[in-house]
């Protein structure tokens, strides 16, 4: 693994870890976090063939702690600096808590031109509460935010985080937090408090995966869902055994989703000499929801196409399917859900996906209809789907 730096324009030195080849994801950690705390990623991409960057912002890990630049804009500067540096696009970008405003600041600065995709775990666009917003961080309201800068009162509800899995434990060990709080640095906590990037969100046109725990001690389950109902392209999954980190918590599962999502959308396009044109929609080895496929029925194989139309604001019922089968959205607007995880996944039309073979899952609409053909992969004596 290489470990680089380079200087901003303002003369930080800025330490970043490069590992790989392919397309590149760039891991952008929260407060009093740094860049070795994505190790339980790391391996899952590379060993998918991307490649990986883990920086350590401003004022964290090896990075420098400027006497200036207590500002996630700046933070969003140096990020988009890195991306310069490394003359890199078609970029991933993976936020987690305050690397998700510091992804947000980027933007903001400089749009989403070299960006392919983003990832943001467990965030509010605004952190403090009052009476027109109730989706910030549990308790912050207006007069109680110098108080929390200076470390006077502990961050959201603990009492609602899980106990940390032993090998959470284990990395926190090895790469300890860093307390910025009451300290020469709590401007930038003051400044992370006070921004509010709501008006920004709906601009964010790139796909987009929201993922937070069921029981995170920093913001309730609302929150993310109006990250994902004001994103103009995103889903959300909800890790029903984490809370503010549930890429520590369950991070198979989380590496499995992280995956899927990379690999979504990616086609490969052809054109023959008559002006023919071919469009690889899918190609996957596992469900949406990010569980392998085991293996196809014994015997003759018999496929069904089926074509479904399922008006505005209906839901199919809860089902499960004992065989493998891929859908492809026609037209319109649609959101599975997965029964036990509560995880989602919303899909427009052009859009394709895996269904999952034994899992618990439903689709419903909003607004719009949807039109959707279906492509299961059986054998005679055996059901597509079983309530």
């Amino acid at each position: 693994m290489a470990t680089k730096t380079f200087t901003t324009a303002d003369g930080a030195s800025i330490s970043y870890d490069d590992q790989g080849s392919g397309q590149p994801v760039v891991l952008v950690h929260g407060l009093g976090s740094r860049g070795d705390h994505w190790s339980l990623q790391r391996p899952a991409l590379l060993e998918a063939g991307y490649r990986v960057i883990a920086v350590d912002l401003r004022f964290h890990g090896a990075s420098s702690a400027t006497p200036t630049g207590h500002r996630i804009s700046r933070l969003g500067a140096d990020l988009h600096e890195l991306l310069q540096h490394e003359r890199l696009d078609d970029v991933v970008l993976v936020g987690h808590s305050m690397g998700v405003s510091v992804v947000f600041a980027l933007l903001s600065l400089r749009g989403t031109a070299s960006i392919a995709r983003i990832v943001l775990i467990d965030q509010s666009p605004r952190i403090v509460n009052d009476a027109n917003w109730q989706l910030g961080l549990w308790g912050m309201t207006w007069d109680r935010v110098e108080d929390h800068v200076a470390g006077g009162h502990s961050l959201g509800d603990a009492s609602r985080e899980p106990a940390k899995p032993s090998h959470v434990r284990e990395l926190l060990d090895q790469y300890p937090l860093t307390d910025l709080m009451a300290g020469p640095h709590a401007a930038l906590v003051a400044d992370h408090f006070v921004a509010d990037w709501r008006d920004l969100v709906p601009q964010v046109a790139v796909p987009t995966w929201v993922a937070t725990g069921a029981s995170s001690f920093a913001y309730p389950p609302q929150t993310m869902q109006w990250l994902v109902d004001n994103l103009p392209d995103a889903h959300l999954t909800v890790y029903a055994h984490s809370g503010h980190t549930p890429h520590w918590n369950e991070p198979q599962a989380f590496n499995r989703h992280l995956l899927a999502f990379l690999s979504q959308g990616a086609s490969t396009t052809s054109t023959d000499g008559g002006g023919v044109r071919t469009d690889q929609v899918l190609q996957t080895t596992e469900s949406w929801n990010g569980v392998a496929y085991s293996g196809y029925p014994e015997g003759v194989p018999q496929l069904t196409v089926m074509r479904f139309s399922v008006p505005p604001h209906s839901s199919l019922p809860w089902h499960t399917h004992p065989i493998p089968n891929a859908a492809y959205v026609i037209e319109g607007e649609f959101t599975l859900e997965e029964r036990d995880s509560g995880r989602t996944l919303h899909v427009r039309g052009g859009e394709a996906f895996g269904e999952p073979v034994g899992t618990v899952h439903r689709g419903y609409t909003g607004d719009l209809p949807a039109e959707i053909v279906v492509t299961y992969s059986g054998r005679d004596g055996i059901p597509l789907s079983e309530n």
